[in-house]
């Protein structure tokens, strides 16, 4: 995304003394911060489609194994999220150029929160979970996911398995399951609500 840049210079000319003023102010809209940005991140899109609706990120990691994280934040008037867009390789179209999609979300809370404050908090919860979600306690963490998931459908989880619903989280990741939801764990009911 481009950035705007706007320069004001001003000129003043007092008995052959010439003063030159600069105002340069920009504004780096990749940061995701304030409320013009709804950008929504979805499991599945290319980097250049996320690219594309949030921008150049900040910052971005890129690991010796392969592994590409974009690094977003973003402020709301509840929380600061630090968000690692985390990119697959695709070779279902060619083997030597795959496409980079985001496999998996991971949001860093600034301050810790309730699993359903979050939940409020992220546009992508209403995506997932358009009605209501439910949650399983497993021995990884928390799983929410819409009440009728199937297999390999977005779901969130939590890493934080002991009083998962009521401790506050300060990491929450939006994934996908690899078999059917909440097998092994402990069905606890609707945690979230859409409001």
């Amino acid at each position: 995304m481009k950035r705007a840049v706007a320069y004001i210079v001003t000129v003043v000319c007092c008995t052959g003394l010439v003063l030159l003023f600069v105002n340069q102010s920009h504004r780096n809209r990749s940061s995701l911060q304030g409320p013009e940005r709804s950008v929504v991140f979805r499991l599945g899109d290319t980097r250049d489609e996320v690219l594309k609706m949030a921008g150049n990120p900040p910052s971005q990691w890129d690991s010796p194994s392969g592994i590409l994280w974009d690094i977003y934040l973003r402020k709301t008037s509840a929380n600061e999220y630090k968000i690692y867009v985390t990119y697959g390789e695709d070779r279902t179209e060619s083997r030597l150029h795959p496409t980079l999609r985001v496999s998996y979300v991971t949001f860093k809370l600034d301050h810790p929160r309730p699993v359903a404050g979050v939940l409020d908090d992220l546009p992508e919860a209403q995506t997932v979970c358009p009605l209501s979600c439910v949650g399983a306690v497993g021995v990884s963490g928390l799983t929410i996911a819409p009440a009728n998931a199937k297999a390999e459908d977005p779901v969130f989880f939590t890493l934080n398995s002991e009083n998962a619903l009521s401790s506050p989280v300060d990491e929450i990741r939006l994934d996908r399951e690899s078999t059917a939801p909440f097998q092994h764990a402990k069905p606890v009911g609707i945690v979230w609500t859409h409001r």
